[in-house]
């Protein structure tokens, strides 16, 4: 039997030692890479000095012979351990590090300016309304008189599909298209992207023909302003209408709707027709509209359809309004409700709160009552912060006797188009809590709900801009609309004194239901009058043959 050892014997001699040559190759290469590791790492752990040069000297005499000479007594006694330097590299780095600021540490300014830097990608593009501008500019179209009134339709978009629509109906179904003019703060996406949400791109996607459709010449004539923004820095409906009202341009009337409303045939003089029978030059006709269904969305107005009702014998209105907890301190939130117009000659009723759905008034109002800038991510406390802002600078909220728009209204988590509070909110909530502070501030009672509050967390920028007015105090506001001041809310709530503690709406803070006024008593809510050397202030006080009323329709507060 051949085995593998008589193999190898049968090898030339040549063949064999070769072999033996590499083996002997690889022994000594293995030893040298062991030694180097040896070396290696006692070099990171000092106390194994000694033990290294012994090792050195004993097993590998012939590599190290240099080493021998400087151990002729060695000794395996551990050295003094000396303090890594790259430890203390680390620790000085560390002492030098500035700390981390808490959220609430930056001013509010601050934080917005981290919040819009997390999303620095370009804006929204123009092309698509570049586009459809020269399309419009091809053709000529006269010009409206100057002795028109003209009305400012203000609003907001973000993302929303229906914002070309709502422009187009609004000149498709005015009686007079050459006074009307539009200011709206497009949140998009970047680019030139979803170009068929573009407040004038999206016209395209409509069918607009010019020069037919009146919303052309509007466009050639700049009479439709746009300002963009990347709706990833979008920062709510209080700070996007104030940045659309920027685009005023002393207009006669300025029309404050969402950017997804169905607009009735001759609606511009209908507004105008309400707001005269008044004859305050302080009105501010206010409303929540009728809706319309997801069904409806679309179309450029030219035709009749989805045309809301003009005559009707009830309007949505706010009644009432209850606290709400938000980041543990107090919002309001106003209740919708369906209310009877009035009959009569004077059928327009005096309401307390303002609705931001929609409202009609003198161009004024945005000179003296700008949407404020500086509440950022606000939302349930917009209506209370501008009517209230409103209201102590002399102006009175009126219902509607008609019905000139209806509102694509959708419920939560609808598809039909994104909403801001989506996006960040665990970063984003600490300034909207700061946004409710702010307003608490403005509205003096702050005392009231938020006395533990740290004043430095409270933005007072352009303060005398936005702050409550002279000639009405804020804190009657809350009293003649029967609104209690307290920092509570849910099952905390106590009953007032004309609510039946029974009724599970106890349980909501709910305010008074003033529906009884506005729909029973003539003229509605009594009226406020201003403080004495307030009417000269801007805007002036009117005098006309219905305003101010006469003394027996004043209020006056209940001795406390």
């Amino acid at each position: 039997m051949v085995t593998a050892r008589m193999i190898e014997r049968r090898r030339p001699i040549k063949l064999r030692t070769k072999k033996r040559r590499h083996r002997v190759l690889t022994i000594a290469v293995g030893l040298a890479v062991f030694v180097y590791c040896i070396v290696a790492f006692t070099q990171f752990v000092p106390r194994l000095g000694t033990v290294r040069a012994l090792t050195m000297v004993t097993l590998v005499p012939s590599v190290q012979p240099t080493l021998r000479p400087t151990f002729s007594k060695p000794s395996f006694e551990p050295t003094p351990r000396p303090t890594p330097k790259p430890t203390r590299k680390k620790e000085v780095a560390k002492e030098e590090r500035p700390r981390r600021r808490g959220i609430f540490e930056m001013s509010a300014k601050e934080q917005r300016k981290h919040l819009r830097a997390l999303h620095m990608e370009s804006g929204p593009g123009t092309k698509a309304a570049d586009i459809f501008i020269a399309y419009a500019r091809k053709f000529n179209y006269s010009r409206a008189t100057s002795n028109a009134e003209s009305i400012l339709i203000v609003t907001a978009s973000y993302r929303d599909p229906e914002a070309p629509s709502t422009i187009a109906r609004a000149f498709a179904r005015a009686t007079n298209p050459q006074r009307i003019h539009v200011a709206i703060h497009a949140q998009n996406v970047q680019g030139n992207n979803e170009p068929e949400r573009d407040p004038i791109g999206g016209l395209h996607f409509l069918n607009v023909s010019c020069p037919k459709h009146p919303v052309c010449a509007a466009v050639a004539q700049n009479r439709v302003r746009v300002s963009y923004e990347f709706y990833k820095r979008a920062e709510g409906p209080t700070v996007a209408k104030s940045l659309a009202e920027r685009l005023y341009q002393n207009e006669t009337y300025a029309l404050v709707i969402d950017s997804h409303c169905h607009f009735a045939f001759n609606w511009d003089n209908l507004a105008i027709e309400m707001f005269q029978s008044i004859g305050n030059d302080h009105a501010i006709l206010t409303a929540y509209p009728d809706g319309y269904p997801a069904s409806q969305q679309r179309g450029n107005g030219l035709d009749s359809s989805y045309a809301p009702k003009i005559d009707v014998s009830r309007i949505s209105c706010i009644t009432r309004t209850r606290r709400v907890n938000v980041h543990n301190t107090v919002s309001f939130k106003h209740d919708m409700r369906s209310c009877a117009i009035q009959k009569g000659s004077n059928p327009q009723a005096r309401v307390a709160f303002f609705a931001a759905g929609f409202s009609f008034s003198k161009g004024h109002r945005i000179l003296r009552v700008p949407f404020d800038y500086h509440t950022p991510y606000l939302f349930d406390g917009e209506e209370i912060s501008l009517g209230v802002r409103a209201w102590s600078w002399g102006y009175d909220f009126y219902l509607p006797t008609k019905s000139i728009i209806s509102h694509l209204y959708i419920p939560a988590n609808s598809p039909l188009r994104p909403v801001f509070w989506t996006l960040d909110w665990g970063l984003r909530w600490p300034l909207q809590y700061r946004s409710l502070l702010r307003v608490h501030r403005q509205l003096r009672i702050n005392n009231n709900l938020s006395p533990d509050a740290q004043i430095d967390l409270i933005n007072l920028d352009d303060w005398e801009r936005y702050d409550t007015g002279p000639r009405r105090d804020p804190r009657d506001f809350f009293k003649w609309a029967s609104v209690d001041v307290k920092r509570d809310w849910g099952d905390k709530c106590s009953a007032p004194p004309w609510m039946n503690e029974n009724k599970p709406q106890k349980a909501y803070c709910w305010s008074k239901d003033l529906s009884h006024d506005y729909e029973q008593v003539p003229g509605g809510l009594p009226y406020v009058p201003w403080k004495s050397g307030t009417e000269d202030l801007f805007p002036p006080l009117i005098r006309t043959s219905s305003y101010p009323p006469p003394i027996e329709q004043h209020w006056s507060p209940s001795p406390s």
